[in-house]
């Protein structure tokens, strides 16, 4: 039974409707059927630039990545209800979701919340961001591990909406350059594990014991910067 299936660099795809084996580097295959994989746990699409459409019933789905795929624009059964007719897991733990501008603009209708075993969400390459989460993304409680990544104009972390994150320990920032500082709240108590690289001024305000923002984060059991553990 096919537990894993990776879908990338076919740039002419326009369509999931079985086919058993990876679909890379295609430039012809216009469509695929996948409608049913009950034992599916891992799903990649990346890198199909005209994707449009998903149509699925994928019951023990646990990993999503979708990366590079601008013309996807939702997942109505994951929860990300702005791709149409994918129906997904409620066992689904970890989201990663890169590059994809118009999934993105229907963030609002995702509806992760409604995802009751969401642990991991990674968020990256999004020019347009700068605050996080902005006012139309809401992101469940059972979050443990959060990644922001490759967001050139992020500005502010919103703390109105992270606070409601009281099972998260793990916080990864990567390549914010515009990001200054934590919030003026600072950090959730349950977080035990920061890491921020690639973001200088962030990087700068977060320095033991010199940082402005170190008050902020001292209470966190583990702390890299660029790589160096600081703590």
């Amino acid at each position: 039974m096919l537990k894993q299936l990776s879908i990338g660099r076919c740039p002419n795809l326009e369509f999931l409707y079985a086919h058993d084996e990876p679909l890379c580097n295609s430039t012809s295959i216009r469509s695929s059927k996948i409608s049913e994989y009950p034992s599916l746990e891992y799903l990649s699409l990346r890198h199909c630039p005209n994707l449009k459409s998903v149509h699925c019933f994928l019951p023990s789905l646990v990993n999503l990545d979708i990366g590079h795929c601008d013309e996807l624009e939702s997942f109505p059964g994951l929860g990300l209800s702005s791709i149409p007719g994918m129906q997904l897991s409620s066992k689904l733990e970890s989201v990663v979701i890169c590059n994809c501008n118009k999934l993105f603009a229907g963030r609002k209708q995702w509806d992760l919340q409604r995802l009751p075993s969401l642990t991991s969400f990674s968020f990256d390459g999004f020019e347009e961001v700068e605050s996080f989460p902005d006012e139309d993304l809401f992101l469940p409680s059972t979050l443990t591990s959060l990644t922001i990544n490759c967001l050139p104009n992020l500005k502010f972390l919103n703390y109105k909406k992270l606070q409601i994150l009281t099972s998260l320990g793990k916080f990864t920032i990567g390549d914010c350059p515009k990001l200054q500082s934590m919030p003026q709240q600072g950090l959730l108590s349950s977080i035990d594990y920061l890491s921020i690289s690639a973001s200088p001024l962030l990087a700068q305000k977060c320095q033991r014991e010199t940082g402005e923002d170190w008050s902020k984060i001292s209470h966190i059991h583990e702390i890299w910067i660029n790589g160096n553990k600081i703590n």
